[in-house]
Formats: structure tokens, sequence, C-alpha cells
């Protein structure tokens, strides 16, 4: 653990001597490049141009800062209530500016601390370029670019206090609208032995700005467009809550691929598709096999009768 800190630390330093920090009011260096599926990002085209204002995190997989910043969704409520996947206000781009990490890690794999793929509805751009073009001296190095091509480090903090900076530092932003009704659902896969009965669970979570008093969830056999189950439910979601739901058991006899959706938050139709779906598998254990073990001839048969049994493959192979 210790040599572990000791070589995080020996990176961050390391890695702040590289370059001059980006200084704030300098004008944002424009770029064209593929996010993670292939999209083509440009900044000055997609988001500036249009007046649109942009957060862009450069991070690293192995980061202990980064990651938690990620995990507090602050960037993702952001875009699902003010971004592409609501109102379409400001721009949100997740940049790994480190070259020695790639697809594997932000998949979990290797030198990361998870995945950053999964639940993430914004562009990921694997592209270490942009930490040079932008002079980071660490991770994670958090912008806000103005319409007018100013860029400010903004830092990694609370979705509010990151939207107030870019009002405070863009002459051409006064203030956002966000939507108001914009639901989105989130599901675990589980794993179970056939012939168990499961109940599917699923969290629904308020990215608009009204409170939710009712949707529909459905779940959905994969392939299959009829809903095998229908939770209308009502109650009070407020804004940024979430909300567990529940649907009825099912019993599985085989390795099973499911589908959750929401729809209808406050009885409108949903605008914003972004996350209104979420894949939720149940996966079946294999069956174990047994053994049946000989019984020593001074037992009596009473003794034996009680010791004849058959112990799970798992156990009878330990060595």
């Amino acid at each position: 653990m210790k040599k572990t800190l000791l070589i995080t630390i020996i990176t961050l330093f390391s890695f702040s001597g590289l370059y001059a920090q980006l200084p704030d009011g300098s004008t944002a260096p424009d770029f064209t490049l593929a996010d993670i599926n292939g999209n083509s990002i440009s900044l000055y085209s997609d988001f500036l141009d249009q007046g649109i204002p942009v957060i862009m995190d450069i991070s690293a997989t192995w980061c202990g800062p980064c990651w938690s910043f990620h995990e507090g969704h602050a960037l993702k409520d952001i875009y699902m209530t003010y971004g592409m996947g609501g109102s379409q206000e400001i721009g949100v781009l997740l940049v790994e500016g480190d070259g020695s990490t790639g697809m594997a890690e932000l998949q979990g794999s290797g030198n990361t601390l998870g995945d950053w793929i999964t639940g993430t509805p914004y562009p990921i751009l694997d592209q270490a370029s942009l930490s040079s073009l932008y002079q980071i001296g660490y991770y994670p190095t958090v912008y806000g670019i103005c319409p007018d091509k100013t860029v400010y480090e903004i830092g990694a903090g609370s979705a509010g206090n990151m939207m107030q900076q870019l009002i405070q530092k863009c002459s051409s932003v006064t203030g956002f609208t966000g939507v108001t009704d914009n639901a989105g659902i989130g599901a675990e896969s589980k794993k179970t032995c056939a012939g168990d009965m499961v109940i599917p669970t699923a969290s629904v979570h308020n990215y608009g700005l009204n409170t939710i008093t009712s949707f529909t969830a459905e779940l959905f056999e994969a392939g299959n467009p009829t809903a095998i189950d229908v939770n209308n439910w009502t109650g009070n979601l407020a804004a940024t809550g979430n909300v567990a739901i529940q649907f009825n058991p099912l019993t599985i006899s085989n390795t099973t691929n499911y589908e959750v959706v929401v729809s209808n938050p406050n009885g409108n139709v949903d605008n914003y598709p972004t996350l209104n779906q979420a894949n939720f598998n149940v996966d079946v254990a294999n069956t174990t096999t047994g053994r049946q073990y000989a019984v020593p001839n001074y037992l009596t048969w009473s003794s034996r009768d009680v010791l004849l049994f058959r112990m799970p493959y798992w156990q009878s192979n330990r060595q």
C-alpha cells in the first residue's frame, strides 16, 4: 500500500513538471477527435460556435481524486439536465489523458480504479494529446470553455459550483434553463440457481427540475417487444433524487437477459431518452455435481446410513 501511494505521489509530481498550466483567459485550442465510440467531436463547431460552453474533465484512470470526482456524478447530472442529454445548453466531455493507459483501463482492467464507461452518458475521449495541448499540470484538471473560446480552470467541484463558474466567467452566459421532466433508470444484474425465484429491481433517477409524481417502468425479455411486467409508479421523487422499484418475481430456469425501461415522467412524453433503458441480466450458476464416498467397514450400519451423502463437487475435490 505504501509503495503504491509513493509511486502515485512521484507520478503526480513528475507529471506536474512537464507543462506550464494553461493560464486562465487563454484561447482554448480547437480540436476535432474521435470519442471511444468513433463519433467525431469538434470543440469549436459542435459547441462554441453554437454558443454552447463546455466543461472538459481531463483525468487518468489510476488517479484517486479523478475517480472520486467521476463517481460523484456531478458531470452526469449536468449532462442529463443541462447538457446534450437534456436542454443542450452545456457540452460535457471526459478525456482520458494518460498515454500509457487506454480502452482496457477505461473498461475496468489493468491500471485503473474502476469501469469509467458503464453508466457514463457523455462522450469519453481516449486522447492523451489533449493533455499536452491544454498544458495540464495534474489530474484531474477540469476546464470551463466559453463560447468566446476563452478557457478557465474551474476545478472538480459540485454541479452547481461548476455551472456558476461558467456564468461568472463566460460573458455570453447569463444562466441555464434545464429540463423539467426527465427520468433515467439503472439496474444491476443478478446471479442465481436454476429454479430459484428472482425479484427484478431497478433504480429511477430524476434528472429534471420538477418533482416526479408518476412514471411508467416496464420489464422486457431481451428481443421481445412486449413487456412482461409493468410498474405504474406514483409518489414524490424530488429533483436529483432516486427511488428503487420492483417488478413481480420471476422463476429462472436458465441465463436470461432482460431490459428495464422508464417513460412518461409526470404523464409526459420523455423527450430526453438518454438513460431511459438499462440491462437487467440473470446469470444461472452452473449445476454442481457430486461424488459418493466409501464408508469404513468398522462403522455400524446405522452410522453408515447417516454418513452416506453426496458432497458438492467443489468440496469433494479439495486437496
